[in-house]
């Protein structure tokens, strides 16, 4: 294990009084290797993300078809069925745009912190050190300035998607209904428990698990809430 993995680790009480560990010039180039892999590979699953984006999108434009035409063929129970499918798919949609709005913020925020952990190295050199790492340091710091553009966000693209299929519920009169907050009311909703909730007052829905969704004004799926205690 190199002494760069031990920076940041919590020491036992008999370790607080031994000198720090050192962060020498071998162990940055071999962390911004690391970061520079890890970038290559990032910008390739943007390209495969952008295609696969692209088959989801023409996917939801075949099933917009698909219920415009078991409509227009009358078939309303099996349109009614179909219609549920699509509600289903913008839940797991959504769930997975804010699941992986989390991730990524969890990921930036440890790059950051590991290229804040580089430059401090940096800085800790001699000059001898600096003047050899000069490159390096200068990559650290135009790597750091590129991230936001060079690497590719899934969240950016499922929230466009969703987008989409949001675009597609309300064209075909399907109407999500978002529940956080409000008072809860049993010809919408289905409680399925009580949670203490600061946010909300009681008797408030304070978590939503799924959304309901009405179609042409009927009530299509009553959403599922816990309520403030």
């Amino acid at each position: 294990m190199s002494d760069s993995a031990s920076l940041g680790r919590t020491l036992p009480n008999e370790d607080i009084h031994q000198d720090p560990p050192q962060f020498g010039l071998l162990d940055m180039v071999e962390a911004f290797t690391a970061m520079r892999h890890e970038y290559r590979g990032q910008a390739k699953e943007g390209r495969e993300l952008t295609q696969q984006l692209q088959a989801s999108t023409d996917e939801i434009r075949r099933l917009e078809s698909k219920l415009q035409s078991l409509v227009a063929c009358h078939s309303t129970d099996e349109a009614h069925k179909f219609v549920r499918l699509i509600t289903e798919l913008d839940i797991q949609l959504t769930r997975a745009v804010d699941a992986t709005i989390k991730t990524e913020a969890a990921q930036r925020k440890q790059r950051l912190d590991e290229q804040s952990e580089l430059r401090n190295a940096a800085r800790s050199l001699s000059v001898i050190g600096r003047w050899f790492a000069r490159p390096l340091i200068l990559k650290i710091e135009s790597t750091s300035q590129a991230d936001d553009v060079e690497m590719p966000s899934v969240a950016e693209g499922l929230t466009l998607l969703l987008s989409r299929m949001r675009e597609m519920l309300r064209d075909n009169e399907i109407e999500r209904l978002d529940t956080i907050g409000l008072p809860f009311d049993a010809e919408h909703m289905n409680s399925i428990g009580r949670i203490e909730s600061e946010s909300v007052p009681p008797g408030h829905v304070a978590e939503q698990i799924s959304p309901g969704y009405r179609w042409r004004g009927n009530m299509l799926r009553f959403a599922d809430v816990r309520v403030s205690a």
